[in-house]
């Protein structure tokens, strides 16, 4: 296909980006040993985000012809969302809230700083701005590079999954393919087949916001369990937490498309009353594996007698509003750039390998 041809032809710039991001990371912590574990993860998904964010604007010129919508649009509501988050941000800084953004501190944005001197107000903007840009483009390039990763392994997967036979011979790997999608041991795996169906725009719509909905429940109960933990808490302050969310919620949506690609790919086995689909699997067993609700109100408990509860409140508005936007632009480059010629090319992968 003329999109994955073009693709590909990014393969070594993406290498040789990589390598230098790792040289970097190398250097910097060699010569910072005292950086500590959160300060160093930190300075390394920073780095990564910025290597990302150049194979995403080569991916994205690439890939321009393939957008579903017009390149002002698109624009016009990026702008409107920085906008958003300018407001969000000068609310915050305005008011005082504990805990503000860091990257505000570092350029000394603070209330009484706004108010002696207003072009500060500006600088946010692009600040945000800036942020916003490295965001998107960042993203498309993890989306390109999980869409390199799918086209690779996807397909052998799927191949794994269909020649199951439930029993000895199937060894260690096989059976910790099927526990990932919760495959029930009553159905014929060889019944696997891919239906990927013509979706209208209404449809497309409620499964962008599907999986939108997926990251931020996932998001959210990670940022819980990562902030409120007391075992890490007793490591390091709140505000160390804190930092260390931005890291797995960055990722996330690497972990949740690739159930909206099965879901695309209409992967299904035949069952006795209706068919079983591996991405409604998929969420399953990864829901299975998060920690029980009553867990989830002891680590709240614990962490309340230690922390005030406005001080919670506050950052989790603000991690919520961040996922959000994450989630939104990791959604739309997937839905926008990549989604209709990669389940084309697994679809046909697969029934070459089959």
């Amino acid at each position: 296909m003329r999109e994955m041809r073009r693709l590909r032809r990014l393969d070594i710039s993406f290498i040789v980006i990589a390598l230098v991001c790792l040289a970097i990371i190398a250097l910097y912590l060699l010569k910072n040993i005292s950086l500590g574990l959160v300060g160093s993860l930190d300075y390394a998904f920073g780095i990564v985000t910025v290597g990302l964010a150049v194979q995403g604007g080569l991916a994205l010129w690439t890939l321009r012809d393939e957008s579903q919508f017009r390149g002002r649009s698109i624009f016009l509501v990026f702008i409107i969302a920085i906008s958003l988050a300018w407001v969000i941000a000068i609310t915050t800084i305005s008011m005082g809230w504990p805990l503000n953004i860091d990257l505000f501190n570092q350029w000394y944005i603070t209330n009484e700083s706004m108010s002696s001197d207003p072009m500060l107000i500006g600088l946010v903007w692009l600040i945000c701005f800036g942020v916003g840009v490295l965001w998107f483009l960042g993203l498309v390039g993890a989306v390109r590079l999980l869409s390199r990763m799918v086209q690779v392994f996807l397909p052998r997967y799927l191949l794994d999954i269909k020649s199951v036979k439930f029993d000895k011979k199937d060894g260690l790997l096989k059976w910790a393919e099927c526990w990932v999608i919760s495959f029930p041991n009553m159905l014929e795996p060889s019944s696997l087949r891919l239906d990927p169906q013509e979706q209208s725009g209404k449809e497309k719509v409620g499964l962008f916001f599907q999986t939108i909905t997926w990251q931020l429940v996932l998001g959210m109960l990670l940022a819980i369990y990562i902030s409120l933990n007391p075992m890490l808490l007793s490591a390091m302050d709140f505000k160390e937490t804190i930092n260390l969310i931005y890291i797995p919620i960055g990722i996330l949506p690497l972990f949740i498309l690739p159930w909206a690609i099965l879901d695309g790919l209409g992967a299904k086995v035949a069952g006795t009353r209706r068919d079983f689909y591996l991405h409604e699997g998929a969420k399953k067993r990864m829901m299975q594996t998060m920690i029980t609700f009553g867990t989830l109100l002891l680590i709240m408990r614990l962490a309340l007698i230690q922390i005030d509860v406005v001080v919670i409140l506050i950052n989790f508005i603000i991690v919520a509003f961040l996922l959000l936007i994450l989630s939104l632009m990791a959604s739309f480059a997937y839905f926008n750039y990549f989604e209709e010629w990669l389940i084309q090319d697994l679809k046909a992968r697969y029934e070459k390998g089959n």
